[in-house]
Protein backbone atom coordinates (compact mmCIF):
# COMPACT_ATOMS: atom_id res chain seq x y z
CA UNK A 1 0.00 0.00 0.00
CA UNK A 2 0.74 3.57 -0.22
CA UNK A 3 -0.15 5.54 2.58
CA UNK A 4 3.29 6.50 3.15
CA UNK A 5 3.63 8.14 -0.06
CA UNK A 6 0.05 10.06 1.22
CA UNK A 7 1.86 10.51 4.64
CA UNK A 8 4.81 12.31 3.19
CA UNK A 9 2.87 14.30 0.74
CA UNK A 10 0.81 15.72 3.59
CA UNK A 11 3.28 16.68 5.55
CA UNK A 12 5.19 17.95 2.89
CA UNK A 13 2.83 20.41 2.28
CA UNK A 14 3.00 21.91 5.70
CA UNK A 15 6.34 22.72 5.60
CA UNK A 16 8.06 19.85 7.05
CA UNK A 17 11.09 17.34 6.52
CA UNK A 18 10.36 13.25 7.03
CA UNK A 19 12.44 10.23 7.16
CA UNK A 20 10.97 7.54 5.10
CA UNK A 21 11.99 4.19 6.71
CA UNK A 22 11.57 0.77 4.56
CA UNK A 23 12.09 -3.06 4.65
CA UNK A 24 14.34 -3.64 1.83
CA UNK A 25 14.70 -7.14 2.67
CA UNK A 26 14.74 -9.90 5.29
CA UNK A 27 15.31 -13.23 5.87
CA UNK A 28 14.52 -16.22 8.10
CA UNK A 29 11.20 -14.64 10.38
CA UNK A 30 10.60 -10.84 10.56
CA UNK A 31 7.71 -8.77 11.79
CA UNK A 32 7.00 -7.50 8.50
CA UNK A 33 8.10 -8.24 4.79
CA UNK A 34 10.09 -6.17 2.21
CA UNK A 35 8.23 -2.75 1.37
CA UNK A 36 6.86 -1.96 4.84
CA UNK A 37 7.07 1.51 5.48
CA UNK A 38 7.22 4.35 8.40
CA UNK A 39 7.29 7.91 7.95
CA UNK A 40 8.87 9.72 10.63
CA UNK A 41 8.78 13.66 11.26
CA UNK A 42 8.77 16.38 13.76
CA UNK A 43 5.18 15.94 14.95
CA UNK A 44 5.06 11.98 14.58
CA UNK A 45 4.97 9.04 13.01
CA UNK A 46 3.22 7.54 10.33
CA UNK A 47 2.38 3.69 9.45
CA UNK A 48 4.94 1.01 11.27
CA UNK A 49 7.73 -1.30 10.37
CA UNK A 50 6.79 -4.07 13.25
CA UNK A 51 7.04 -2.63 15.85
CA UNK A 52 9.19 -3.97 18.87
CA UNK A 53 12.99 -3.11 19.50
CA UNK A 54 14.04 -2.70 16.30
CA UNK A 55 10.95 -0.11 15.03
CA UNK A 56 12.56 1.68 18.47
CA UNK A 57 16.37 2.04 17.06
CA UNK A 58 14.95 2.99 13.86
CA UNK A 59 12.76 5.80 14.91
CA UNK A 60 15.68 6.52 17.23
CA UNK A 61 17.80 6.71 13.44
CA UNK A 62 15.26 8.52 11.51
CA UNK A 63 15.02 11.46 14.01
CA UNK A 64 18.77 11.60 14.37
CA UNK A 65 18.52 12.44 10.70
CA UNK A 66 16.24 14.93 10.95
CA UNK A 67 18.13 16.72 13.36
CA UNK A 68 21.02 16.49 11.70
CA UNK A 69 19.76 16.57 8.08
CA UNK A 70 21.64 13.52 6.81
CA UNK A 71 20.53 12.48 3.35
CA UNK A 72 20.00 8.52 3.33
CA UNK A 73 21.53 5.32 5.65
CA UNK A 74 21.61 1.71 5.12
CA UNK A 75 21.07 -0.57 8.65
CA UNK A 76 20.67 -4.51 9.42
CA UNK A 77 18.93 -5.47 12.18
CA UNK A 78 19.59 -9.00 13.56
CA UNK A 79 16.01 -9.91 15.10
CA UNK A 80 18.03 -12.03 18.11
CA UNK A 81 18.68 -11.36 21.82
CA UNK A 82 20.64 -8.02 21.39
CA UNK A 83 17.25 -6.44 20.66
CA UNK A 84 14.87 -8.25 22.78
CA UNK A 85 12.97 -9.91 19.64
CA UNK A 86 12.57 -13.64 18.87
CA UNK A 87 11.79 -13.83 15.44
CA UNK A 88 15.09 -15.22 14.58
CA UNK A 89 15.39 -13.65 11.50
CA UNK A 90 17.30 -10.31 10.23
CA UNK A 91 15.71 -7.29 8.59
CA UNK A 92 17.46 -4.48 6.00
CA UNK A 93 16.30 -1.34 6.58
CA UNK A 94 16.91 1.92 4.67
CA UNK A 95 16.59 5.40 5.49
CA UNK A 96 16.03 8.35 3.67
CA UNK A 97 15.48 11.92 4.52
CA UNK A 98 12.62 13.54 2.11
CA UNK A 99 12.58 17.34 2.77
CA UNK A 100 9.33 19.35 2.76
CA UNK A 101 7.94 20.04 -0.97
CA UNK A 102 10.41 17.52 -2.13
CA UNK A 103 9.08 17.05 -6.19
CA UNK A 104 9.35 13.85 -6.57
CA UNK A 105 6.94 13.37 -3.91
CA UNK A 106 4.79 15.39 -5.84
CA UNK A 107 5.53 13.98 -8.94
CA UNK A 108 4.96 10.24 -7.58
CA UNK A 109 1.69 11.26 -5.75
CA UNK A 110 0.09 12.73 -9.02
CA UNK A 111 1.08 9.72 -10.75
CA UNK A 112 -0.84 7.98 -7.91
CA UNK A 113 -4.15 9.63 -8.12
CA UNK A 114 -4.23 8.86 -12.03
CA UNK A 115 -3.97 5.35 -10.68
CA UNK A 116 -0.87 4.60 -13.53
CA UNK A 117 1.38 1.63 -12.60
CA UNK A 118 5.00 2.88 -11.89
CA UNK A 119 8.90 2.05 -10.62
CA UNK A 120 10.47 4.35 -7.81
CA UNK A 121 14.22 3.64 -8.80
CA UNK A 122 15.98 5.10 -5.90
CA UNK A 123 19.92 4.81 -4.81
CA UNK A 124 20.57 2.25 -2.11
CA UNK A 125 23.79 3.91 -1.04
CA UNK A 126 24.56 6.37 1.89
CA UNK A 127 24.93 9.80 1.18
CA UNK A 128 23.03 11.93 -1.46
CA UNK A 129 21.02 10.83 -4.03
CA UNK A 130 18.24 11.52 -6.65
CA UNK A 131 15.08 9.71 -7.71
CA UNK A 132 14.37 8.47 -11.12
CA UNK A 133 10.29 7.54 -11.44
CA UNK A 134 9.63 5.37 -14.37
CA UNK A 135 6.04 4.26 -15.45
CA UNK A 136 5.37 2.51 -18.85
CA UNK A 137 4.96 5.74 -21.13
CA UNK A 138 6.51 8.32 -19.24
CA UNK A 139 9.78 9.10 -16.64
CA UNK A 140 11.24 11.60 -14.52
CA UNK A 141 14.24 12.73 -12.54
CA UNK A 142 17.61 11.34 -12.88
CA UNK A 143 19.94 9.31 -11.14
CA UNK A 144 23.04 11.32 -11.96
CA UNK A 145 24.30 10.23 -15.67
CA UNK A 146 22.47 9.69 -18.78
CA UNK A 147 23.79 5.78 -18.73
CA UNK A 148 22.80 5.23 -15.46
CA UNK A 149 18.92 6.32 -16.44
CA UNK A 150 19.35 4.53 -19.73
CA UNK A 151 20.02 1.12 -17.72
CA UNK A 152 17.58 1.84 -15.08
CA UNK A 153 14.36 2.62 -17.40
CA UNK A 154 15.05 -0.38 -19.03
CA UNK A 155 15.24 -2.43 -16.02
CA UNK A 156 12.12 -0.54 -14.62
CA UNK A 157 9.99 -1.28 -17.16
CA UNK A 158 10.84 -4.93 -17.24
CA UNK A 159 9.80 -5.37 -13.95
CA UNK A 160 6.76 -3.48 -14.76
CA UNK A 161 5.79 -5.53 -17.76
CA UNK A 162 7.01 -8.84 -15.38
CA UNK A 163 4.36 -7.49 -12.61
CA UNK A 164 7.22 -7.58 -9.73
CA UNK A 165 6.10 -5.50 -7.06
CA UNK A 166 8.17 -4.87 -3.93
CA UNK A 167 11.68 -3.64 -3.71
CA UNK A 168 14.78 -5.38 -5.03
CA UNK A 169 18.34 -4.02 -4.75
CA UNK A 170 19.88 -4.23 -7.88
CA UNK A 171 23.55 -3.62 -9.19
CA UNK A 172 23.97 -0.58 -11.46
CA UNK A 173 26.46 1.10 -12.49
CA UNK A 174 28.97 1.07 -9.95
CA UNK A 175 26.81 1.37 -7.42
CA UNK A 176 23.16 -0.52 -6.06
CA UNK A 177 19.55 1.06 -6.36
CA UNK A 178 16.62 0.10 -5.05
CA UNK A 179 13.93 -0.64 -7.58
CA UNK A 180 10.26 -0.73 -6.48
CA UNK A 181 6.86 -1.06 -8.72
CA UNK A 182 3.92 1.11 -7.28
CA UNK A 183 0.28 -0.23 -8.48
CA UNK A 184 -2.94 1.27 -7.57
CA UNK A 185 -4.60 -0.76 -5.37
CA UNK A 186 -7.69 -3.07 -6.69
CA UNK A 187 -9.32 -2.98 -3.28
CA UNK A 188 -11.39 0.37 -3.84
CA UNK A 189 -13.97 0.66 -1.17
CA UNK A 190 -17.04 3.30 -1.80
CA UNK A 191 -18.64 4.64 1.38
CA UNK A 192 -21.70 6.26 0.88
CA UNK A 193 -22.93 8.29 4.11
CA UNK A 194 -20.90 10.25 6.84
CA UNK A 195 -23.28 9.73 9.91
CA UNK A 196 -21.81 7.91 13.10
CA UNK A 197 -21.90 4.72 11.68
CA UNK A 198 -19.96 6.45 8.27
CA UNK A 199 -17.58 8.52 10.46
CA UNK A 200 -16.39 4.76 12.39
CA UNK A 201 -16.16 2.74 9.17
CA UNK A 202 -13.97 5.29 7.76
CA UNK A 203 -11.88 5.69 11.05
CA UNK A 204 -11.24 1.55 10.66
CA UNK A 205 -10.78 1.23 7.18
CA UNK A 206 -8.09 4.40 7.40
CA UNK A 207 -5.68 2.17 8.71
CA UNK A 208 -6.62 -0.74 6.36
CA UNK A 209 -4.86 -2.10 2.97
CA UNK A 210 -7.46 -0.61 1.21
CA UNK A 211 -8.63 2.67 -0.89
CA UNK A 212 -11.55 4.42 0.41
CA UNK A 213 -13.93 7.17 -1.63
CA UNK A 214 -16.49 8.52 0.96
CA UNK A 215 -19.27 10.44 -0.78
CA UNK A 216 -21.85 12.26 1.19
CA UNK A 217 -24.14 15.85 0.31
CA UNK A 218 -23.28 16.99 3.86
CA UNK A 219 -19.91 18.89 4.23
CA UNK A 220 -20.37 19.57 7.48
CA UNK A 221 -20.51 15.92 8.86
CA UNK A 222 -17.13 15.09 7.48
CA UNK A 223 -14.71 15.58 10.17
CA UNK A 224 -11.81 17.57 9.79
CA UNK A 225 -8.89 14.99 9.79
CA UNK A 226 -9.05 11.91 7.98
CA UNK A 227 -6.66 9.15 7.04
CA UNK A 228 -4.39 9.56 4.38
CA UNK A 229 -6.00 6.52 1.90
CA UNK A 230 -9.70 7.72 2.29
CA UNK A 231 -11.06 10.82 -0.33
CA UNK A 232 -13.68 12.55 0.61
CA UNK A 233 -16.53 13.58 -2.14
CA UNK A 234 -19.23 16.45 -1.38
CA UNK A 235 -22.11 16.17 -3.68
CA UNK A 236 -26.05 15.53 -3.85
CA UNK A 237 -25.40 13.53 -7.21
CA UNK A 238 -24.33 10.28 -4.73
CA UNK A 239 -25.82 7.85 -7.37
CA UNK A 240 -23.84 9.58 -9.90
CA UNK A 241 -20.71 8.56 -7.97
CA UNK A 242 -22.02 4.68 -7.52
CA UNK A 243 -22.73 4.45 -11.36
CA UNK A 244 -18.92 6.00 -12.19
CA UNK A 245 -17.04 4.14 -9.40
CA UNK A 246 -14.23 1.63 -10.84
CA UNK A 247 -15.05 -1.46 -11.64
CA UNK A 248 -14.61 -4.09 -8.75
CA UNK A 249 -15.54 -1.62 -5.87
CA UNK A 250 -16.64 -2.49 -2.51
CA UNK A 251 -20.02 -0.38 -1.63
CA UNK A 252 -21.07 -0.06 1.61
CA UNK A 253 -24.54 2.28 1.61
CA UNK A 254 -25.38 3.96 4.47
CA UNK A 255 -26.67 7.42 4.17
CA UNK A 256 -29.18 9.48 6.21
CA UNK A 257 -32.15 8.49 3.72
CA UNK A 258 -33.77 5.38 2.85
CA UNK A 259 -34.70 6.83 -0.08
CA UNK A 260 -31.39 7.52 -1.52
CA UNK A 261 -30.19 4.24 0.44
CA UNK A 262 -32.66 2.75 -1.65
CA UNK A 263 -31.52 4.46 -5.33
CA UNK A 264 -28.01 3.61 -4.63
CA UNK A 265 -28.59 -0.01 -3.99
CA UNK A 266 -30.79 0.15 -7.48
CA UNK A 267 -28.03 2.07 -9.27
CA UNK A 268 -25.26 -0.37 -8.22
CA UNK A 269 -27.51 -4.01 -8.73
CA UNK A 270 -27.88 -2.65 -12.36
CA UNK A 271 -24.63 -2.10 -13.20
CA UNK A 272 -23.42 -5.72 -11.66
CA UNK A 273 -19.30 -5.12 -11.99
CA UNK A 274 -19.34 -5.17 -7.85
CA UNK A 275 -17.21 -7.37 -5.63
CA UNK A 276 -19.50 -6.28 -2.66
CA UNK A 277 -22.96 -4.50 -2.11
CA UNK A 278 -23.96 -4.04 1.10
CA UNK A 279 -26.30 -1.80 2.93
CA UNK A 280 -26.56 -1.21 6.94
CA UNK A 281 -29.80 -1.94 7.85
CA UNK A 282 -32.30 -5.10 8.97
CA UNK A 283 -33.80 -8.13 7.26
CA UNK A 284 -36.90 -6.05 6.92
CA UNK A 285 -35.53 -3.38 5.56
CA UNK A 286 -33.56 -5.64 3.36
CA UNK A 287 -36.89 -7.00 2.33
CA UNK A 288 -38.48 -3.87 1.74
CA UNK A 289 -35.83 -3.15 -0.82
CA UNK A 290 -36.37 -6.50 -2.67
CA UNK A 291 -39.83 -6.61 -3.16
CA UNK A 292 -39.14 -2.52 -4.76
CA UNK A 293 -36.32 -4.01 -6.41
CA UNK A 294 -38.34 -7.20 -8.21
CA UNK A 295 -40.76 -4.54 -9.32
CA UNK A 296 -38.20 -2.20 -11.36
CA UNK A 297 -37.28 -5.55 -12.96
CA UNK A 298 -33.65 -6.79 -11.41
CA UNK A 299 -33.72 -10.56 -11.00
CA UNK A 300 -32.70 -12.89 -8.46
CA UNK A 301 -29.35 -13.43 -9.21
CA UNK A 302 -28.99 -10.25 -8.60
CA UNK A 303 -30.40 -9.71 -5.37
CA UNK A 304 -28.48 -12.80 -4.28
CA UNK A 305 -24.95 -10.63 -4.30
CA UNK A 306 -27.51 -7.81 -2.26
CA UNK A 307 -25.75 -7.92 1.49
CA UNK A 308 -27.86 -6.34 4.34
CA UNK A 309 -27.84 -7.03 7.34
CA UNK A 310 -23.76 -6.26 7.10
CA UNK A 311 -20.90 -7.36 9.18
CA UNK A 312 -19.49 -10.39 9.88
CA UNK A 313 -21.40 -13.19 12.08
CA UNK A 314 -20.79 -13.16 15.88
CA UNK A 315 -21.11 -9.51 16.46
CA UNK A 316 -24.35 -8.30 18.17
CA UNK A 317 -22.74 -5.19 19.28
CA UNK A 318 -25.03 -2.12 17.76
CA UNK A 319 -22.34 1.07 18.90
CA UNK A 320 -21.17 2.77 15.64
CA UNK A 321 -17.52 1.20 16.56
CA UNK A 322 -18.74 -2.31 16.81
CA UNK A 323 -20.96 -2.08 13.24
CA UNK A 324 -17.31 -0.46 12.03
CA UNK A 325 -15.31 -3.49 13.13
CA UNK A 326 -17.76 -6.37 11.90
CA UNK A 327 -18.35 -4.89 8.44
CA UNK A 328 -14.34 -3.80 7.68
CA UNK A 329 -13.56 -7.69 8.86
CA UNK A 330 -16.05 -8.67 6.13
CA UNK A 331 -14.56 -6.57 3.34
CA UNK A 332 -11.31 -8.01 4.31
CA UNK A 333 -12.76 -11.70 4.06
CA UNK A 334 -14.02 -11.14 0.89
CA UNK A 335 -10.76 -9.39 -0.98
CA UNK A 336 -8.10 -11.87 0.92
CA UNK A 337 -10.50 -14.95 -0.96
CA UNK A 338 -11.14 -12.71 -4.11
CA UNK A 339 -7.58 -12.25 -4.57
CA UNK A 340 -6.03 -15.75 -3.30
CA UNK A 341 -9.24 -17.01 -6.07
CA UNK A 342 -7.57 -15.23 -8.60
CA UNK A 343 -3.70 -16.10 -8.18
CA UNK A 344 -4.56 -19.50 -8.38
CA UNK A 345 -6.11 -19.03 -11.60
CA UNK A 346 -3.50 -16.57 -13.03
CA UNK A 347 -0.71 -18.59 -15.09
CA UNK A 348 2.80 -19.03 -13.46
CA UNK A 349 4.84 -16.33 -15.15
CA UNK A 350 8.23 -17.61 -16.80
Amino acid sequence: MTDWLQSLHRIGERGFDAVLVGVLSGSGSTPRDAGAKMVVATDGVHGTIGGGEMEFQALEIARGMLRAGDERAARRFPLGATLGQICGGAANLVFERVPAGAEWVRVLADWHERGEPCVVVTPAGEGEGSHLLVSADDAWGSLGAAALDAQALETARRLLGAGDEGPRALEIGAGTAVFEALRPTDFNVMLFGAGHVGRAIARVLGVAPCRVTWVDGRAHEFPAEIAPNVRRIVTEAAVDAARSAPAGSYFLVMTHSHALDYELIEAILQRGDFAFCGMIGSGTKRRTFETSLVKRGLDAAALERFSCPIGIDGIKGKEPGAIAIAVAAELLQRYERSTAARQQNEPARA
